[in-house]
């Protein structure tokens, strides 16, 4: 997710939604060690981004289309 953010897909805002989004779907209430796999969050991340695509300048939506396949290959 670091990654993401240090490219420009994901501002200070939209990181700390991604991170409050995977606690709140794939970390059962309660629940004190859960193992989250990085399938389990790429899908999440590509979710919150295909969201956000709408609202990114045409070269923002360029760069996550060339990033696309790398970032979630």
């Amino acid at each position: 997710m670091e990654l993401l953010q240090d490219l420009g897909h994901l501002d200070d805002v939209l990181f700390e939604q991604v991170l409050e989004s995977i606690s709140k779907a794939l970390v059962p209430e309660g629940a004190a060690h859960v193992q989250v796999s990085l399938d389990d969050v790429r899908r999440l991340v590509a979710s919150m981004l295909m969201e956000q695509e709408a609202k990114l300048g045409d070269s923002q939506r360029q760069l996550l289309e060339r990033e696309w396949a790398l970032l979630f290959s």
